[in-house]
């Protein structure tokens, strides 16, 4: 069949293969988004999906105890990640050594990807009408960037930079950028802050471990190397409750890195810890929630939203959640392919996948002719879904 023999792409076709609304400036090699995702994997639908044996190049990282050994199991991740995308300025077209997927910037190895294979088989029509569910095995993880000055923050020293076409920094300092308003001539650097994994493995008490990484220059090294990890989460520590945490009691079911616990203390900010009474957050995150917590409310209707409600800060200077019971329903240990909360059907602690679904609604009410979806509701995203109370780092 001949190229003219082809129908024509539909508008949802197009979009689908769009990597960025905004004009690229002329000159500038734009990064391309990379969709070509595997077929979904074939399952029994009452059994749990079968990814790659432990110790498979495929997952390397399931030969490892996580529990016990924590940062290992996170530095086989890195390398797994980094294999081949670094010479290749994390373009996966380029990269010839595995099948990876693509503000933060999120890439997806094959067995993550194949769940958007299945999900967008038809760009017309992406299929989410049951749970969804990652096979074990799936990998994910995305860097975060900031435009942030060696002054402003001085750790980012010899940090990987990118370039972006961000928002237009505000004359004044305390007024918020509008993401909406860009500098589409200027492409401006960004520099890597934070990484952050996620990996389905049923060793996790909610069948994911999630971790993060942040760029240090204090680790004596540079480039992607500068990265020392801060932590790993298998579980949302459901029973520390915040009378628990004042009687002592801490986290268990984390890791967290001294090392990188004590560059938290040395910027002298006033956050009091990485996540929630001592679970696991990233230094670009909000620190009244954690990672395991924000994903677990990746579900359709998005009807809860990413973060607890905010605490407030007592004349001791301590964070106290308003009503701890309400706090709680975010650090539940919800399990892999289940929604939060009833009515829903679940995203598998995919934020990215449901915001994705949630962008193509709120395009297709802009096409002629069509009607939106029944049950369509905007996810719940806090104004500052990452940031939360604003802390001077």
């Amino acid at each position: 069949m001949s190229s003219e023999d082809l129908p024509a792409p539909t508008p949802a076709e197009l979009q689908f293969n769009t990597s960025s609304i905004y004009t690229v400036p002329p000159g500038y090699i734009a990064w391309q988004i990379r969709n070509d995702y595997p077929p979904p994997k074939p399952r029994d639908a009452e059994l749990a999906p079968e990814g790659p044996p432990a110790g498979t190049p495929d997952a390397p990282w399931l030969d490892i105890d996580p529990i016990k050994n924590s940062s290992y199991y996170m530095e086989i991740i890195k390398q797994y990640c980094f294999d081949g995308m670094v010479n290749n300025d994390f373009i996966p077209q380029k990269n010839t050594h595995r099948t990876t997927q693509t503000w933060a910037v999120g890439f997806f190895n094959s067995a993550g990807a194949s769940v958007f294979g299945g999900m967008w088989k038809d760009p017309n029509n992406p299929d989410w009408a049951s749970n969804l569910s990652f096979p074990v095995g799936s990998l994910v993880f995305k860097f975060l960037l900031t435009n942030a000055t060696d002054h402003e923050l001085p750790i980012l020293k010899g940090a990987p930079c990118w370039e972006a076409l961000i928002a237009i920094q505000p004359e004044d300092p305390k007024e918020d950028p509008n993401p909406a308003i860009r500098d589409l001539k200027n492409p401006k650097p960004l520099r890597l802050l934070q990484m952050d994994i996620a990996t389905r493995d049923n060793r996790a008490t909610t069948g994911w471990m999630f971790g993060t990484f942040m760029y240090s220059h204090h680790s004596g090294k540079t480039g992607y190397d500068g990265l020392i990890p801060i932590g790993l989460q298998w579980g949302n520590d459901p029973e520390l409750t915040q009378a628990q945490f004042e009687a002592g009691k801490t986290a268990n079911q984390v890791w967290i890195n001294p090392a990188a616990d004590r560059v938290r203390v040395s910027l002298h900010g006033a956050r009091p810890s990485w996540g929630w009474n001592g679970r696991l957050n990233g230094p670009a995150d909000n620190f009244i929630s954690a990672c395991a917590s924000c994903h677990s409310t990746a579900q359709w209707p998005a009807n809860f939203s990413m973060v607890p409600p905010a605490p407030v800060k007592n004349p001791d200077g301590k964070w106290i959640p308003t009503n701890d019971a309400e706090t709680m329903k975010w650090f539940t240990n919800v399990p892999c392919a289940t929604p939060i909360s009833k009515g829903s059907v679940s995203g598998d602690y995919s934020l990215q996948l449901m915001i994705g679904y949630s962008n193509f609604l709120d395009w297709k009410k802009t096409q002629p002719g069509e009607k939106q979806p029944v049950g369509h509701k905007a996810p719940a995203l806090p104004v500052q879904p990452r940031q939360g109370p604003r802390l001077e780092f």
